[in-house]
């Protein structure tokens, strides 16, 4: 019997099916994964309701919400006729994501707002949502293959949602998405925040299209052909993040590029390319650490690499981290329960006007909603496969688990449609590796 190393137990997590293994029934399973993959990929990020971006969140999440619904009941009788739930032994990211749930689980039964942690507090972030991206987590992991079809799908959702993005900058309001006749120009005077395309506000545009960009890039270069058409929605991507002034893009999208690059090459090329993107990493570093400027985005990081951290840096970012950390040290154990922060501001407050900045850590407010133990899980869950990964998909795993990291800074990313949006669109990203369909 082949000894299976603690290593691979360790960071395999739940196993691909072996093909000449595969049943009728699991046949079904992996069509019925296929086309949740592709719905979520073409629908969820066009989507936007019947109330415009006054309702965008909650349009969305009953998109999610249905969509897996339906892929779920859609597994059920394939599971009941001879699908297997395991191709093997589940391992250990099955088990880390199981232990994740019940500490959820247990910290919204001791939450003092237990009866608001199900859904969370109108931003859709509660234990029920939890449980939806552990079980598409699973559930792909377990039926879902590489294939070229869902960055073409993918790329088609970056070209409608630009193409709605690039009318509204022109003045116009397709799909009536800004009430009261509003427009793009008029944001921060009739109304607070920018919303641009079918995505949300222009932070979650940004930080979807920063992945978009590279992957649609890397795609046409390496399979040309009509695939060389991926390079237009790609060209609209950029220009939109050009003139939806989403600063934080233009941070995330040249670290997804510079993530992406070494893939293009080989052997010395790749090694070339990598020494020369540390040196242009230190360069970058050195010339925001000495920027001679007294505003904006590189004022505040100089004075970050200095040790200077004002509460107003990052639209106020940093008070908002301090804060919620201030929550994280009244239940370090169980924590709030989940989208508890909400609730804990509101009562200390008497207001949640502000409420709407605290998805911008989100790994800060993971450890307050589920305690550090649920943080340690969650960040466990996400990297446990990718930092050993098995021999043959070292490469492509790290490339991916650096794409992700990217987004996941709190800088770039909010909770609950952000999480969702940049889910999708790593989704799509998966499939960047070749033309095999290869099992994720």
């Amino acid at each position: 019997m082949r000894e299976l190393s603690a290593a691979k137990l360790l960071t395999e997590g739940v196993h691909p099916m072996e093909e000449q293994s595969m049943t009728k029934a699991e046949k079904r399973c992996e069509w019925l994964t296929d086309k949740y993959i592709l719905c979520l990929l073409a629908l969820f990020p066009l989507f936007t309701g019947f109330h415009g971006y006054a309702n965008l969140t909650a349009a969305k999440f009953w998109l999610y919400t249905g969509a897996t619904a339906a892929w779920l009941l859609g597994l059920l009788p394939c599971l009941c006729t001879g699908a297997r739930l395991f191709a093997k032994k589940p391992g250990a990211f099955f088990y880390l994501t199981c232990a994740f749930l019940v500490w959820n689980l247990v910290s919204a039964a001791l939450s003092p707002w237990r009866e608001k942690t199900f859904l969370g507090a109108g931003r859709y972030d509660g234990l029920f949502t939890q449980f939806l991206y552990a079980l598409t987590a699973l559930g792909i992991a377990r039926w879902g293959r590489k294939k070229i079809i869902y960055v073409r799908v993918f790329g088609a959702s970056v070209f409608l949602c630009c193409a709605v993005a690039l009318w509204q900058i022109a003045g116009g309001n397709p799909l009536g998405l800004y009430p009261n006749g509003w427009r793009f120009a008029d944001a921060g005077t009739l109304y607070s925040g920018m919303y641009l395309g079918t995505v949300g506000n222009t932070l979650i545009l940004g930080s979807v299209l920063s992945l978009a960009v590279p992957v649609l890039v890397y795609t046409a270069v390496k399979k040309r052909g009509y695939d060389l058409l991926l390079l237009l929605p790609a060209a609209m991507a950029l220009y939109v993040l050009y003139r939806s002034e989403c600063s934080s893009a233009w941070v995330a999208l040249p670290g997804s590029c510079a993530l992406m690059l070494p893939k293009l090459t080989r052997g010395r090329r790749r090694r070339y390319i990598l020494a020369a993107e540390g040196a242009l990493a230190l360069t970058v570093l050195l010339a925001v650490y000495f920027y001679p400027g007294q505003s904006g985005t590189l004022y505040e990081a100089s004075r970050l690499l200095h040790g200077e951290a004002d509460a107003s840096f990052g639209s106020h970012r940093v008070e908002i981290w301090r804060e919620v950390c201030a929550l994280i040290a009244q239940r370090p154990v169980f924590g709030g329960g989940p989208a508890h922060r909400v609730h804990a501001l509101r009562a200390r407050d008497g207001t949640d006007a502000r409420n709407v900045c605290y998805e911008r850590a989100q790994r800060v407010s993971r450890l307050c909603d589920e305690s550090r133990v649920a943080g340690a899980r969650a960040l466990s869950r996400h990297g446990g496969r990718h930092v050993f990964p098995p021999a043959g998909e070292r490469g492509e795993r790290r490339v991916a688990l650096g794409r992700r990291g990217v987004l996941d800074a709190g800088i770039f990313r909010a909770r609950p449609c952000r999480e969702r949006a940049a889910s999708v669109a790593r989704v799509g990203a998966g499939a960047d590796a070749g033309g095999k369909e290869r099992r994720t």
